[in-house]
């Protein structure tokens, strides 16, 4: 299967994709993974290649924008969200309060995101495939 996630490059101020198939995109490696989960006052930035990455969700959610445009090919889209607003629990203190915030922001707009993504792919592209939601 090709996986890919990004990160956004505080460096070079971008969005890089990440990928199993190098032909594509930047090679995923252990340093990517933790970049594109990087929260600003949860988790540390990542350095990678000389360059500074944290977590590309900040910037584009999920990035479907050109998944179809340079896959044509796929019959089968799986999604996994990673924070569903359901994990959210009442804060105890502030700093669960400030976890929640982030985690209430990913979650929501990464739902609508999705939504938008399902939308366009049936309608405009009128790509036929198949989208899996994993873990839900």
């Amino acid at each position: 299967p090709f996986i890919y996630h990004n990160a956004w490059n505080l460096s070079r101020q971008q969005l890089d994709l990440f990928s199993n198939k190098p032909d594509y995109y930047k090679n995923i490696s252990a340093g990517s993974l933790c970049a594109c989960s990087a929260l600003p006052f949860i988790e540390g930035t990542v350095e990678l290649d000389g360059d500074t990455y944290c977590e590309g969700a900040l910037i584009d959610t999920v990035n479907f924008e050109s998944l179809l445009q340079d896959h044509p090919d796929l019959e089968e889209i799986w999604i996994s969200r990673i924070v569903d607003a359901k994990q959210v629990r009442k804060p105890k203190n502030l700093h669960d309060a400030l976890g929640n915030l982030c985690q209430l922001f990913a979650a929501t707009v990464g739902e609508d995101d999705v939504r938008l993504f399902k939308y366009h792919v049936r309608t405009k592209k009128n790509w036929t495939g198949t989208i899996v939601m994993a873990g839900t």
